[in-house]
């Protein structure tokens, strides 16, 4: 529908479309086909992990600095690494 016809403009591609909404048929995202899972998985073995599962390799390297490495329990797989500096006083 032309926007003098009482159409709406896209906010994402600026096309005309009729109906509720801010985007055209188009620009609107799929819904989603199976519901989304409670917790996470590992993206190497596809096991559940938590943060109460998963696993932490910690160690102070030169001049404060502290890394941590975090792995899965089940393959061992790093999922994360953190580095910070530690202050002192």
């Amino acid at each position: 529908m032309p926007l003098h016809a009482g159409g709406r403009a896209c906010v994402n591609c600026g096309d005309p479309f009729a109906g509720a909404g801010d985007l055209c048929s188009e620009c609107t995202p799929d819904e989603p086909r199976s519901p989304r899972l409670a917790g996470a998985a590992c993206p190497h073995c596809h096991c559940a992990i938590s943060w109460e599962t998963i696993r932490r390799y910690r160690r102070s390297v030169a001049k404060g600095a502290i890394e941590v490495l975090y792995y899965c329990p089940g393959c061992r797989g790093v999922l994360e690494a953190a580095c910070w500096m530690q202050m002192n006083g």
